[in-house]
């Protein structure tokens, strides 16, 4: 009955084969674990030891957007005392601008150690930065908390900035895993700048914990809600059973996966919106770093902390990369909800909602859009013009929300985002 059973890995057959089968600690598992172990030690070793091997502000950072920015922000810029957070430091861009251009304090926030030492480096190059900046390390989620321990308070703010997505930085850095052109460990942690040595605190979950041990259908709305893939399915599906001959430790190893997965006919015809081939592992990529560092649920508790911090009249602005923050930031900063729940993260859940609804012939009382106080006013939607998308290809994506702060309360409604 067994007789066709066969381990892959020690070619046993039969019982033997069977036993292997059914047990995690089997002396071949051991042994795979530990060669796994040894292969991520050999790349972290040899992209440190590499040449061409970058560090975290290696490479010339160029702001997104800068100019948009400025002018959006630049009616409260030009007051006195004015109080500007940049919830994102990353490369120090656009802080910079801000210490420039303006006689504004600005407060950094940071979850990379990398950066968080990149602002320190860049405060104690000027005397009078030295005064204005003040790099705070933590979540921007957490903004409320970080700020009170510096002295400010609730409604103090006048201008609020966010850079969402990984720095320039972050992508470039070796041994980062961010980027699937080089050979890395899976790691894309964004609060941990040496994955060999991280600090207490931080979170363990990387993104070879997420391939290797989520299941099909948490893959699949990974890849469908934060990538908006079209083969979501059938890449969760395939890596499900990809990981069982071999764990994915590695970005070569995902890429050579999704490469095997994909017709031939879909990759001739993936481009950008600049007419260039896209590789098939970026949106993969994207839905795994969103989930390793709850990208969605930092914006979140982000809009609701920031609504509380800015002024009345105080400016935020915000830049996504990504559809699903896009939708959230158009509905949030408008203020618009539907009937239960209020909003949703993706148009697949809309449409599960919609088709419940009609199910329970409620359409009247639950299609209804509902009007909440808003929040902000002057809200607009800005996009980079083409001489800045020729110059830095990567701000073909990026998409700047901004509106100024009405003195309407954040209620119970509005955090049903």
């Amino acid at each position: 009955m067994y007789s066709k059973l066969k381990c892959r890995r020690c070619s046993r057959s039969g019982i033997a084969a069977l036993r292997r089968l059914s047990t995690t600690t089997s002396k071949c598992s051991r042994l795979a674990a530990k060669s796994r172990q040894v292969q991520l030690e050999k790349l972290r070793q040899a992209a440190k030891e590499s040449p061409k091997a970058k560090r975290y502000g290696d490479e010339i950072h160029v702001p997104v957007m800068l100019k948009d920015c400025m002018m959006k922000l630049r009616p409260v810029l030009d007051s006195k005392d004015c109080v500007v957070l940049d919830c994102t430091f990353g490369g120090g861009g656009h802080t910079s601008a801000l210490l420039d251009q303006t006689n504004a304090r600005v407060y950094a926030i940071d979850r990379d150690p990398a950066a968080i030492a990149l602002a320190e480096k860049l405060r104690d190059s000027c005397d009078d930065y030295r005064e204005r900046l003040h790099p705070v390390p933590g979540h921007f989620g957490d903004m409320i908390k970080l700020l009170k321990k510096q002295g400010v308070t609730p409604g103090s703010l006048d201008a609020i900035l966010m850079d969402l997505g990984p720095s320039s930085g972050q992508f470039s850095a070796v041994g980062r895993g961010f980027s699937f052109q080089r050979d890395e460990p899976l790691d894309m942690r964004m609060d941990v700048d040496d994955p060999l040595d991280p600090p207490k605190g931080v979170s363990h979950r990387t993104a070879a914990h997420i391939l290797n041990g989520a299941s099909r259908l948490e893959l699949a709305y990974y890849f469908n809600n934060f990538a908006g893939e079209k083969f979501g399915n059938l890449y969760a599906k395939r890596i499900t059973e990809l990981r069982e001959r071999e764990k994915f430790v590695t970005t070569e190893q995902v890429v050579e996966a999704l490469t095997a997965i994909t017709p031939d006919a879909v990759k001739l015809r993936l481009r950008d919106k600049l007419g260039r081939p896209i590789n098939l592992a970026t949106r993969v990529f994207a839905a795994l770093r969103m989930v390793v560092n709850n990208e969605v649920g930092e914006l979140r508790s982000g809009l609701f902390a920031a609504t509380e911090l800015l002024r009345p009249g105080g400016c935020l602005a915000v830049i996504t990369f990504h559809s699903v923050e896009a939708r959230m930031l158009k509905n949030f900063m408008r203020g618009r909800a539907l009937g239960d729940p209020p909003l949703f993260e993706s148009r697949y859940q809309v449409r599960e909602a919609f088709a419940k609804i009609k199910k329970d012939k409620m359409w009247s009382h639950r299609l209804k859009l509902q009007e909440l106080d808003r929040l902000f006013e002057d809200v607009y939607r800005t996009n980079p013009d083409e001489s800045e998308v020729d110059e830095n290809p990567r701000a073909r994506s990026a998409t700047l929300f901004s509106g100024r702060r009405t003195d309407a309360p954040l209620t119970p409604q509005h955090r049903k985002l």
